[in-house]
């Protein structure tokens, strides 16, 4: 089920750019503002094609209610290509021997699509998104077209009393997890997957992770000793201590993990992966996740900015049995017209660039 390429239009920074030749880790590289997070965040939507998703974006780049109550139009705008909405956002992809994309346009309250849609959908996506509540009526409309054909339509219709979604509601592609780099995982939110891997007996493996930090933790566990529950962690010859107080790279480690085994056969994105894992620790991630993807048959997506965490990444990869399981895209500007364009870079060509010092990150 894993992705190989996609093509993506006239969403964010991407007028037409096309990525191919994925494999199970793809790392992400590029300058500042090249388009890396929207990168990830093509890959949600086409992969998870549903009025979450979209909410899971704006949440993401924080966008305010009181923004979209002030600024309607150019908070739905952010998503096209140089705000200009006049144009369908096309993300598509060829991958699992047949066609899938997604279309997302702005339409006319006077359209027929609106006009045949009028009733609301699942509670849950009705009180996620009543806090998007907007003044002046905007529309969003998306569909996943299959070999020509719609199999899924969602509306996401805004007015100053509510938030209707109406859709007939495709799953998307695959299941799909996306990591901000700006935003942790609450540690209820953590513990509940936890106590699914469990119950599933793939606890061991979190506790392996968080033993690469600090290899003084000889336990981990959830608990509900207070208005929510929390992972613990036991140090050797020590009580059990929350999540909390061990740090930022230890939370970042436990959603890792914890979305991998989580969620077989699914799709990870994890936005500037090397924030707040030190240098040291850095080849030991690589190996633990490229282990646990294999295992789980999970695919993923990360963006990275240092050169650190890209040298760990091009270590792990060429000593791994299959030599082809990961692969480096560097994202740039093409030098005339300025169009995001996706190079994937040979493992044995960025060891090359490295050791001679060539550019590697645009």
């Amino acid at each position: 089920m894993h992705l190989r390429n996609i093509s993506i239009q006239n969403f964010r920074c991407f007028q037409n750019t096309t990525a191919q030749g994925f494999k199970t880790i793809n790392l992400l590289g590029g300058q500042n503002n090249v388009g890396k997070t929207a990168f990830l965040e093509a890959l949600l939507l086409l992969n998870e094609s549903n009025a979450q998703s979209i909410i899971t974006l704006l949440k993401s780049r924080n966008v305010e209610l009181d923004f979209m109550t002030r600024m309607p139009t150019i908070a739905w705008d952010n998503f096209f290509y140089q705000q200009q909405n006049s144009k369908e956002i096309v993300i598509k992809t060829d991958s699992f021997s047949r066609k899938w994309q997604l279309k997302i346009g702005i339409l006319k309250q006077d359209e027929p699509e609106l006009k045949n849609n009028s009733s609301f959908d699942e509670q849950k996506l009705i009180s996620l998104t009543k806090e998007l509540t907007i003044e002046n009526s905007c529309d969003l409309i998306g569909g996943i077209n299959k070999d020509g054909h719609t199999v899924g339509m969602y509306h996401l219709k805004t007015t100053t009393d509510d938030v209707i979604i109406v859709r007939n509601q495709s799953k998307g592609i695959i299941n799909t997890n996306y990591i901000p780099s700006n935003k942790s995982a609450s540690h209820e939110e953590l513990a509940l997957i936890f106590d699914t891997a469990k119950y599933e007996g793939w606890s061991d493996r979190l506790l392996a992770a968080f033993r690469l930090i600090d290899p003084s933790i000889v336990k981990v566990d959830s608990f509900s000793l207070g208005k929510t529950p929390s992972i613990y962690l036991q140090r050797n010859n020590e009580k059990y201590l929350p999540l909390s107080h061990f740090g930022d790279a230890m939370n970042k480690i436990a959603n890792y993990v914890l979305r991998i085994v989580g969620s077989n056969n699914s799709v990870l994105l994890i936005d500037e992966i090397e924030n707040g894992i030190h240098h040291s620790h850095q080849e030991e991630l690589w190996s633990m996740l490229f282990k646990l993807a294999l295992e789980f048959k999970v695919q993923i997506f990360a963006t990275t900015h240092s050169g650190e965490m890209l040298n760990a990444f091009k270590n792990v990869t060429i000593k791994q049995q299959d030599s082809d399981s990961g692969a480096y895209f560097m994202l740039d500007r093409h030098h005339t017209t300025q169009e995001i364009i996706v190079q994937k870079i040979p493992i044995a060509t960025l060891n090359e660039r490295i050791q001679t010092q060539k550019p590697t990150r645009g």
